[in-house]
């Protein structure tokens, strides 16, 4: 298993909403690491193709026999796969094969060294980072979450005058992005409610 810290990224958030944030990442983090093992390649890093089977092997053969495919896909019987599972502690996220199928998933990333076979790897080790695809879905994720569960000070809105104050305000409620990030985020959310409320919208 993988253990993901979050610490930076739920900052400010309290314990409930932290559990459900890391939640929704690990439900996003195991559907995104299925498709991209289906699609034999790597979720980590640059998103490399799995080495393919080796068509004189024994085990080529039986894939092929009982699935009717013989790609690298790591899903002969779907034991493996069907564990992948995560688990939410804290700050941290962990997600990887839990119990019994535990040792199918490191033949194939080999954290611990011991396998022969060519790594296929679809848990990232420490310091290592899912591909830029699924960085982007996981810091879409995180700041949605973040503006949807954000409400406004009626007080500073109704002292705002100008569009530099606004999307100053906004930066502090909901980090430090791009005025056209901050726009969308809001726009997509209940905040831009808040915003017409007070004749604030024309202002993104």
């Amino acid at each position: 298993a993988s253990t993901i810290d979050f610490s930076d990224e739920l900052e400010g958030l309290n314990k409930n909403l932290k559990s459900e944030l890391l939640s929704q990442l690990g439900d996003l983090l195991k559907e995104e690491i299925l498709s991209s093992v289906a699609d034999t390649k790597s979720p980590i890093g640059k998103g490399a193709k799995f080495k393919p089977l080796d068509k004189k092997s024994p085990y080529y053969k039986k894939k092929v026999e009982e699935t009717g495919s013989g790609e690298a896909n790591l899903d002969l019987h779907g034991d493996m796969l069907n564990a992948l599972d995560f688990e939410v502690s804290g700050n941290e996220l962990q997600i990887g094969v839990f119990g019994e199928d535990a040792p199918k998933a490191d033949v194939h990333n080999n954290f611990s060294g011991k396998s022969d076979l060519p790594t296929r790897q679809f848990l990232p080790e420490k310091g290592e980072k899912f591909t830029s695809d699924i960085q982007d879905l996981i810091n879409q994720t995180i700041e949605s979450f973040i503006t949807d569960n954000t409400s406004l000070d009626d007080k500073k809105l109704k002292s705002i005058e100008n569009s530099s104050e606004l999307y100053s305000y906004l930066k502090e409620e909901l980090g430090d992005f791009s005025n056209a990030r901050l726009k969308e985020l809001v726009l997509q959310s209940e905040l831009a409610t808040s915003l017409d409320e007070f004749d604030l919208l024309q202002l993104l």
